[in-house]
Order: C-alpha cells, then structure tokens, then sequence
C-alpha cells in the first residue's frame, strides 16, 4: 500500500496538467493489451510511445469536426485493467468544447472493424466519457446563430406572447428545420428554441435545436449546410455571421463607403424592415455581387446603414481570409463604376477611393507692383541731370577755346620748332652758338 500511494503521488506531479481556464471534456477507454509498470511514469519511454499513439490517432478527427477553440487531444495516464487510458479533450475557455456524447461518438467512429485503432485494439463497450457510454448517447445539441439583414430590431421580438415575434419565429423554424433534415438527419425533435436580440438594429437570431442521431456533429459541415440554403429561407441573412456551437467562417471584412450623389436621402431608409431599404439594399447587393461574380474568394456584401449625404451607405465587403485586401476591393469597385450607372446608381468614385473632389482653379489676379526702389530713383534724377549739362557744357567749350588750349598742351613738337619767344623766356631771343 506505501509503494502504491508513492507512485500515484509521483505521477500525480510529472504529469503533464492543461493550463488553467481551458474546458476539458472527458474520455476514457481500455486496450486490449497487458499492463505493465513503466506506464505508471509519463516520462518513461513505454508512457510516451503509447501516449503518442493513441494522440496522433485522435487529435485531427476531433478538431476537424469542431475546431473553433480546439487546443488538444491529451493522454493524461495509464492504469491497470488490460490498459485503461484516461484522456481529455482541451479547448479554449471561450470555445464550445464538444459533448461527452461527441467524444465517445469520435473514438467510435476511428474504430476500424468496430476495435482496431491503427494497431492497438479498444475494447469498444469500456469507451466512456462522463456517464455517457455508447448505450446511452444522447441527442446532438445544437446552438445555431445568424443576423438577418433586412429586419429591424423591435423590443416586440423579445415578448414571445407577441404577434412579431411568433410569426418571425414561426419563419425560422419553417425553413432550418427542413434544412437541417434534408442535408444531416432526419430526426430533428420538435420544438426548437428560438429567441432574437438586437445586434447594431439587425436581429440576432439564436436557435436551439436538438438531434438524435448517432452521426457525429461536425460543426464545419452543418454551418455550410446552413449557409448554402439561406436563399430559401426569404431573409437577407448575412452568411458570415452563421455560427454552429461557436464555429464561424474565418473571413475578412472590409469597410466600403458607398455615395450615391443622385439619390435624395429620406428617413425610411433609418428602417431595415422599410421597403425603400430593402429595394435599396438589394440593388447595391446585387451590383456587386455581379462585378465579384468570378471571384471564388468573395462571399458577400452587406448594408450596415443608410445616412444622409445624398444617400451614403456604410457597406462590408466579406472575403475569405488572407485572400485579398481593402485597396484591391476598392479600386475593383471604382474601375467598375459603369456597373453601378447601369443600375441607375451613379457612384461617388471619389468617395469610395478617398480622393479629394476636383476644384475649379481661381481665378488668377494681377500681382500687385513692388514699389519703386529709390536709389533709382536717384540714378534716373542724375541721368536726367547730365543730359541738361552736356549742351550747355558744349557750347562752354566752343566759346571760351578750352577744346584747342587742351590740344595744344598735349600736342608733341621737336625741339627746333619751340619757339623760344615764349612767355616763359621773356619773351627776349638768346643766341646759344
């Protein structure tokens, strides 16, 4: 009994734990082989080489029928019982993990030959997850969302006594029902829950639908059943907001402004249920449904809203994740605004890209002259001035003999012609032989 105490005390502290806030959903089942004491030590190599195994045999069967959330498939311990693997399913705390049922379904379903996992075989009967065995499973619960697009949000749809809300309820029912038993199952039970909620003045539809079936519930498949009939079910509902137990498309969603400069905006279209919406809202749906009928990538437009600005529309574009960006969607749209003419919707084109309107230019005015600089003033003055004087400065010259007074002192003469009769000589004439 001490040997046995100390060894669950050790695995107890080696094994590998989940972390907190992760939802787990257990399961449990026996090998057909014999037990041996190494697989009481995760870390020796029997535990790892078994834990391995099973895990890999696991782990992608479960996630891909409900993935949203999904951490892991994790071997917790061995015990003795031919082999008694006690595993558990970890998701995110956020996420809808599957049900006890779905686990035991998901094991079942991996059995080749109703017990052979690869190459361990699995006591089919020990599979158990909780109290659910496979005696016992219970129906598949479905918790299924959408938004419809053209129904306004009124405080009548949260009183399920009211006309409003047994017709709309009435609506739903009619058409996911049959959906759900055309394209999964047929026995879906009676009864389904629906309530709605307002999400941005759309109506938030939640219904809760079970299933007894003992097909396995794959999230993945039942969102895209849903979302390939929503033309039959007479609501713009937006495909991309259709979620099965928290399963969601992963897309990418991309504001488009919309102006549309010829259209008079009015108060109806503030009303999704309006018929002027609703006309609106299908012909901008369907222009663009057109221009991205060859994208495989596209998955839908939806109207936000209507404001006033002539009449502008707050717009999403949906497109699968990763497959394109806002600029490309934009610039597609502008370079296919004749499709929008055609529809008798001229588009603002300078609206959508972001691009400033054209201005007319001013009209150009005459520079201003700069002020007269004074030093030429001064200059022009002087000028003036010099062009006076010179005739005056001429006749001076002439008059007084100043011109040939001034050449003959520059004039050059040898020294026989002098003429030593000069003023400066006395004017007496001296003989030097």
């Amino acid at each position: 009994n001490v040997t046995q105490a100390t060894t669950v005390a050790t695995t107890t502290t080696t094994r590998a734990v989940p972390p907190v806030g992760v939802r787990r959903t257990p399961l449990r089942f026996s090998l057909n082989q014999r037990f041996v004491p190494a697989l009481n030590d995760p870390m020796s190599p029997e535990f790892r080489r078994l834990k391995s195994v099973i895990e890999n045999r696991l782990n992608e069967p479960i996630r891909r029928r409900a993935p949203n959330g999904f951490r892991s498939f994790e071997v917790n311990s061995f015990r003795s019982g031919s082999i008694v693997a006690s595993c558990s399913v970890n998701y995110n705390s956020d996420a809808v993990p599957i049900t006890p049922s779905e686990a035991v379904k998901v094991l079942d379903s991996e059995l080749q030959n109703g017990t052979q996992l690869g190459n361990l075989t699995v006591i089919r009967a020990s599979i158990q997850s909780g109290d659910i065995t496979l005696n016992n499973l219970q129906p598949i619960d479905l918790n299924i969302s959408f938004l419809i697009e053209n129904e306004m949000f009124t405080a009548s749809l949260t009183n399920n006594a009211s006309s409003e809300f047994t017709q709309l309820r009435n609506a739903v029912v009619t058409w996911l029902e049959p959906v759900l038993k055309s394209g999964f199952d047929q026995n879906v039970l009676p009864n389904s829950i629906v309530t709605f909620s307002d999400k941005t003045a759309k109506v938030l539809v939640n219904a809760h639908v079970k299933i007894n079936t003992t097909r396995l519930e794959d999230r993945p498949f039942l969102r895209k059943l849903i979302a390939n009939n929503v033309s039959a079910s007479g609501f713009d509902i937006i495909k991309s907001s259709i979620e099965v137990n928290g399963d969601r498309f992963t897309v990418d969603n991309f504001q488009l402004p919309f102006r549309f400069p010829d259209l008079t905006f009015t108060s109806s279209l503030t009303n999704r249920s309006s018929p002027l919406f609703r006309g609106l809202n299908a012909n901008i749906t369907n222009v663009v449904n057109g221009i991205f009928a060859n994208d495989r990538n596209f998955i839908e437009l939806f109207i936000n809203e209507f404001r006033s600005g002539s009449v502008i529309s707050q717009a999403v574009g949906v497109f699968s994740n990763g497959t394109t960006d806002r600029s490309s969607v934009i610039n597609t749209l502008a370079r296919n605004e004749a499709a929008f003419s055609r529809a008798n919707l001229p588009l603002d084109v300078n609206f959508l890209t972001g691009t400033p309107p054209s201005t007319p230019a001013a009209p150009s005015r005459p520079t201003p002259p700069k002020p007269f600089p004074g030093f030429a003033i001064a200059i022009i003055v002087l000028g003036v001035l010099a062009i006076i004087a010179i005739p005056f400065l001429v006749v001076m010259f002439v008059k007084t003999g100043f011109c040939s007074k001034v050449a003959n002192a520059f004039k050059l003469e040898t020294p026989d012609d002098v003429d030593m009769k000069l003023p400066m000589f006395g004017g007496k004439s001296y003989n030097f032989q």
